[in-house]
């Protein structure tokens, strides 16, 4: 009987415990979350939006949001949904993951089909040159913070001077190496793309590449921006129109996949649409010695692969010192949706002060506004290529997705065997078709 009691005694305890922990993944305790008297609270010392009495007395909702996977299931997401919805009881948020790659699709079919979720991660402006995100000029002006964001990361969310969502993060590319590779083999960090193609021969053995290629037309257009190139081309009022087989680009793009294709210093990059993963994976196992990634990938390095991480060294994009590419994310309320200004406040909180410094310092994405590079944490001297590039990164200018996916296509074919000429020259015909038919 005692055997008994004592069973029942410690199965009753372990409930109680497991009650008591956050079972949504958060790393402050729910109790430190829980703001219970939010109309006296100091939310400006906290880092955190203002109350918004109008969100207060709405009636009872459900927010349905769509983020990137690697973003749903992040402790920092977690708290900034589990604090907002302590402050606004009358707003519960049902966060869901999708890839990354598949998220902006999966949203286009559920605007097509009359029901949008209500708050999707995504750019902001591709979907609002689409038609599936909504205009946010009018909560903008009345939150009032403009002045608060990087420009780049409002042209990031933005279409034909239009805000369509409210960016959550801005990033560029830049170049990581392993330091204790390139003092054997006694080799200096490539400052030029051809730089870069000499040292990853160089630093290829019959175990190791010397650098780890990606079939992704954002990543490459780092390396065209960085000699100067575009794939589109301005005309004189203003307007741009798709140059995929530009001189320039067909040279970078017929280099860059010869460094896998005939060079061998790189492997080829694997079919899948997410190119992403590969890279570090190489790098981290040792199989490569170097790679062109974003900030992202230093928390990823710190945490999976730690003796990579104290041997590495970072440098800008290899090129002219022309810059790369910026990218980054935004969050935007889908075309239909009936909770435009709900969901508005929550993305205010995704992107508050304290928030944002927890996803740079717990997630490597690194925030959109200005005065939070104040922070010790920018000091890192492995995060100065980064912030170096930044100023002169530039958006990816095609907003039309067929045709970002014609790009795509192409730069897949090239790698698997097909001339950078003839694939190019195909691709941009195919551009100029797809152009024609959204313009109707």
């Amino acid at each position: 009987m005692r055997k008994i009691t004592y069973f029942l005694f410690i199965l009753f305890l372990a409930i109680i415990l497991s009650a008591c922990s956050d079972d949504k993944g958060s790393t402050n305790g729910s109790a430190e979350l829980d703001i219970k008297d939010p109309e006296n609270f100091d939310f400006e010392t906290e880092g955190l939006p203002e109350y918004n009495k109008e969100i207060a007395e709405l009636e009872d909702r459900t927010l349905d949001v769509w983020l990137a996977s690697d973003f749903a299931d992040q402790p920092s997401i977690k708290d900034a949904v589990a604090q907002f919805e302590s402050v606004y009881p009358n707003v519960d948020v049902n966060v869901v993951g999708y890839p990354w790659e598949d998220i902006f699709d999966q949203t286009r079919k559920a605007v097509g089909g009359g029901n949008p979720p209500d708050l999707v991660h995504g750019t902001g402006m591709i979907e609002g040159a689409e038609g599936v995100a909504e205009p946010l000029d009018d909560l903008w002006n009345k939150w009032g913070k403009e002045d608060e964001f990087l420009k780049g990361a409002i042209d990031l969310a933005s279409y034909e001077g239009t805000k369509y969502g409210v960016p959550i993060e801005i990033n560029t590319t830049f170049y990581f190496y392993d330091k204790e590779k390139f003092e054997e083999e006694n080799v200096e960090v490539p400052e030029s793309f051809e730089d870069l193609s000499n040292i990853s021969n160089e630093l290829t053995t019959d175990n190791q590449y010397g650098f780890v290629t990606v079939a992704n037309s954002w990543a490459i257009y780092g390396f065209i921006v960085s000699q100067g190139g575009n794939i589109v081309e301005i005309h004189e009022d203003g307007s741009t129109s798709p140059s995929l087989n530009n001189d320039q680009v067909v040279k970078i793009i017929e280099e860059y996949t010869n460094m896998a294709k005939e060079d061998r210093s790189s492997p080829i990059p694997p079919p899948q649409k997410r190119q992403v993963d590969n890279p570090i994976a190489m790098f981290g196992s040792g199989r490569a010695a170097s790679f062109v990634s974003g900030p992202w990938d230093l928390s990823l390095l710190k945490e999976q692969f730690p003796e990579k991480y104290e041997n590495l060294g970072t440098a800008m994009i290899p090129g002219n010192g022309e810059g790369s590419v910026a990218g980054g994310g935004s969050l935007y309320v889908p075309t239909g949706s009936d909770d435009k200004e709900a969901s508005f406040e929550l993305m205010k909180w995704f992107v508050s002060d304290k928030y944002a410094m927890r996803m740079a310092e717990e997630m490597g994405r690194t925030p959109v506004k200005a005065d939070l590079y104040d922070s010790d944490l920018f000091n890192d001297p492995l995060l100065q290529p980064f912030i170096e590039t930044l100023d002169n990164a530039k958006a990816f200018p095609i907003v039309n997705q067929e045709v970002v996916d014609i790009f795509n296509s192409a730069i897949r074919d090239i790698f698997d065997g097909d001339d950078a000429e003839t694939r190019l020259n195909q691709a941009q015909k195919e551009a100029k078709d797809a152009i024609k038919r959204a313009e109707g």
